[in-house]
């Protein structure tokens, strides 16, 4: 296979996430009522102590509980980027469906994800409403459906493509293929590439590293499980 590849991937990987966490199953529906009702005193009377009262009503999501559960789900990785994230940032809570467009769902277990920094910034409350627009969601839509992936061996870039006008929006507003995201990116896939002709080759121990990186719990699983189908090596 020639070392340049151009093939379907997928920027995000799918997380099927289950069960919610026991605290949200005991408070979400009390903390969102708490929640509400403090939006709409702040509404009505709008000042420091009101937006207090709500911000500490709002707040919640954030508990440890519900943190260390996405954190597992996620593997630590970011639900857009799909790079890792605990060895150099906490990582955020990110609702899918902004929080300030959508309290009502601040609690909602299927409306949390865990996000990078940056992907978690560039999103903050955009989300465009129209069909032709609505972002992607990968706890609930195969992100394959959205975009391709492009590896150059030349220019040795590994880029996002969308494949329609979702994936178009999407990769616009969380800027999927951002500078410094891009050039570290491409880095480990060219690593996996590399891996990939070994392990094709013969070479034990890069096929052992291959599958390792294709488990989900690892940088750019996605990508990997790509590549190594491939090449015939899983």
């Amino acid at each position: 296979m020639p070392f340049y590849q151009r093939n379907s991937y997928w920027r995000m990987i799918r997380i099927i996430k289950g069960q919610a966490p026991d605290i949200l199953v005991k408070k979400a529906v009390i903390w969102t009522n708490v929640l509400l009702q403090a939006r709409a005193r702040e509404i009505a009377t709008p000042n420091a102590e009101t937006k207090r009262s709500r911000e500490n009503a709002e707040k919640k999501y954030n508990h440890e509980k519900i943190k260390n559960a996405l954190k597992s789900i996620f593997f630590d990785k970011c639900a857009y980027c799909e790079s890792k994230i605990a060895h150099v940032s906490f990582g955020d809570i990110e609702h899918f469906h902004p929080k300030a467009l959508y309290p009502e769902l601040c609690f909602e277990w299927t409306n949390l994800l865990l996000a990078c920094g940056v992907c978690n910034n560039n999103k903050l409350a955009q989300f465009p409403t129209t069909e032709e627009e609505r972002l992607v969601d990968p706890t609930h839509e195969a992100p394959d459906d959205f975009f391709d992936f492009e590896y150059d061996g030349y220019a040795q870039l590994a880029n996002v493509l969308p494949k329609n006008s979702r994936g178009e929006k999407t990769e616009s507003i969380i800027k999927l293929n951002r500078p410094d995201l891009l050039r570290v990116r491409s880095s480990e896939i060219k690593k996996i590439v590399a891996l990939a002709i070994f392990a094709k080759n013969g070479n034990p121990d890069a096929a052992a590293l291959i599958q390792e990186c294709c488990l989900s719990s690892s940088h750019y699983a996605a990508f990997s499980r790509v590549i190594a189908r491939n090449y015939g090596l899983i």
